[in-house]
């Protein structure tokens, strides 16, 4: 099984392959620092270990997707120290297999790379409870509203409303990308909305299309 490695601190790539390398079968065949890094390497792996957070390059579910998109065979296991829900949710949507959290145990993220590898999802059983908990407390969309969105959320429901990505929307903002995630990230939790259909529905009955960025 080869396996690629995604994380912007060198010490816990290190820490990783050792780990990984000591298992039957297992062989790291590329390590990178980022999404653009990993998409110009040229190793073909069977499955994909990614960092949510990764300084300055693409993060969160535009890593996910970025990645999914360059190695579309490889499923991608996120492990991460991001334990926010609505985060968790969104990384799946766009096409993670797996979700662990970096304070897991060695044995733990080893079972999570063999269940994805095989074609499974993982996700750490200390998250799966929670995650259905927070989604049993979603309703439709159409009955939150955004009253209690603060005025920078608004801007940025305004922006996804209007299909810009989360780049776009940073750059219109002057802020950072892991930034709108957050806020996108807060915005979901706040009103149930996941789609680009809902959120544009959900800008309209608040009358956002005149809000200033």
């Amino acid at each position: 099984m080869k396996l690629l490695l995604i994380d912007d601190h060198a010490v816990v790539r290190a820490g990783l392959r050792l780990l990984l390398e000591q298992q039957p079968g297992m062989q790291v065949c590329g390590e990178a620092a980022s999404v653009t890094e990993a998409v110009a390497l040229t190793c073909q792996p069977d499955a994909i270990l990614l960092d949510l957070l990764l300084g300055d390059d693409l993060s969160g579910p535009s890593a996910v997707a970025a990645v999914t998109d360059r190695f579309p065979g490889a499923p991608v296991l996120v492990l991460s120290m991001v334990d926010n829900l609505p985060m968790i949710d969104s990384v799946f949507a766009v096409g993670a297999r797996g979700y662990i959290l970096k304070d897991a145990a060695a044995d733990e993220v080893v079972e999570a790379v063999r269940a994805v590898a095989r074609g499974k999802e993982y996700l750490q059983p200390s998250l799966g409870a929670a995650l259905i908990r927070w989604k049993d407390r979603l309703t439709a969309p159409a009955g939150r509203s955004a009253a209690d969105l603060t005025q920078r959320e608004r801007q940025i429901l305004r922006l996804v409303a209007l299909g810009h990505t989360n780049s776009e929307i940073a750059e219109i903002l002057a802020i950072a990308v892991r930034t709108v995630e957050t806020h996108r990230a807060h915005l979901i939790q706040k009103t149930g909305a996941q789609t680009r259909a809902q959120l544009v529905r959900l800008a309209q009955e608040a009358q956002l299309a005149d809000l200033a960025p």
